[in-house]
C-alpha cells in the first residue's frame, strides 16, 4: 500500500463521485467496468455491499455501451454532427440493476444484471421528419432541460428500481456500501425519475459509504450543491468530480482519460480519499 493509501480517511466521511461527460463519452461503460473490478478483485473492503444501476445505450439493430472499447463504429464518433447521428440511432433507454458483495476471490459467482426498458421514443418525436429530429437532438444534447420531450418513461420501472435499491440499502444498513447511480439528469432536478430514490437513501447514508453518480456535464455543479445540502447532520460529504473527454475519432476508441479516471475512482472506492486526493478536490 502506498503512503497516500496508508493516510486514507475512508471511514470518516460520505464520499460522492460525480462522473460527467457528454453522451457517448463512456460513462456507463466505465461504471460497468468499475463494478466488476470492485466485485471480483478487492483486497481492502471485503465487508462492503455494492449495488445500483446503469443505463447502457441501445441503438437500432444492436446493443452497445456508451463507449465500448472494442466497438469500431463508436470510435468514429467525435464531431458534434456525428454525435447527433449516433444519438438518432438510439431507440430506447434500458436500465440494469446490479448488486453484489465485494470479495478478494476473483472466482466468485454473481447473478446477471436485471434489465428493464425504462423509456421508448415519444411517438410525437417519431412523427417528425429527419431534419426536425436532428434539430431536437442537437438542442437537447447541451441543454439542462430539453424543450421537446424525446422519450416516454415507464414510471413503473422507476418504482421497481426504487424498491430494489431500498431493499439492498436496508438489508445492508450496518455495512459499508458503494452505490452506483446512472444517471442524474434534468428529470431528477425536477424531483422526478431517480431523485426520490437517491434523496431518500442518501439522507440515510453513514460514514464510509461511497456514492458514484453519472451526471451530464451541464449539471455537475448543481448536483454537487444539492447532494451536500441533503446531509444536515455532522456527517461530512466530500465530493470529487471527473469529466470524461470524448475521443478523437481517428485516434482513440475510448475517452482520452478513460483509464486514468477508472483507476482513480477504483482507488477511491477501495481505499477512500487520501490526504493527497482531498488536496486535489
Amino acid at each position: 500500500m502506498s503512503e497516500n493509501q496508508q493516510e486514507c480517511i475512508h471511514d470518516k466521511n460520505i464520499k460522492v463521485i460525480l462522473l460527467g461527460g457528454e453522451i457517448g463519452s463512456g460513462k456507463s461503460s466505465l461504471l460497468s467496468l468499475l463494478y466488476y473490478k470492485l466485485l471480483f478483485n478487492n483486497q481492502r473492503r471485503k465487508n462492503t455491499k455494492i449495488f445500483g444501476f446503469i443505463q447502457p445505450a441501445i441503438y437500432e439493430n444492436k446493443k452497445m455501451d456508451e463507449n465500448a472499447t472494442n466497438t469500431t463504429e463508436e470510435s468514429n464518433v467525435g464531431s458534434h454532427d456525428e454525435q447527433v447521428l449516433q444519438e438518432r440511432q438510439r431507440k430506447e433507454i434500458v436500465i440494469q440493476f446490479l448488486e453484489g458483495n465485494l470479495s478478494s476471490q476473483p472466482t466468485q459467482t454473481t447473478s446477471e444484471p436485471v434489465q428493464f426498458t425504462l423509456a421508448k421514443l415519444n411517438p410525437e418525436f417519431s412523427k417528425k421528419d429527419l431534419e426536425q429530429q436532428e434539430k431536437i437532438i442537437e438542442q437537447n444534447l447541451h441543454a439542462k432541460k430539453p424543450k421537446t420531450a424525446r422519450w416516454i418513461f415507464d414510471e413503473s420501472v422507476f418504482e421497481k428500481i426504487d424498491r430494489m435499491c431500498e431493499n439492498e440499502f436496508n438489508l445492508n444498513e450496518n455495512r459499508n456500501k458503494i452505490i452506483i447511480v446512472d444517471e442524474l439528469g434534468w428529470m431528477e432536478l425536477d424531483g422526478k425519475g431517480h431523485w426520490p430514490t437517491v434523496s431518500k437513501l442518501f439522507k440515510k447514508s453513514k460514514e464510509g459509504d461511497v456514492w458514484i453518480f453519472a451526471v451530464r456535464n451541464t449539471l455537475t455543479e448543481e448536483y454537487e450543491s444539492i447532494l451536500k445540502s441533503l446531509i444536515t447532520s455532522e456527517k461530512q460529504v466530500i465530493c470529487k468530480k471527473y469529466i470524461l473527454q470524448r475521443p478523437h475519432p481517428q485516434l482513440q476508441n475510448k475517452a482520452i482519460n478513460f483509464d486514468e479516471t477508472l483507476n482513480d475512482i477504483l482507488d477511491i472506492s477501495t481505499f477512500g480519499y487520501t490526504t493527497e486526493s482531498i488536496k486535489n478536490i
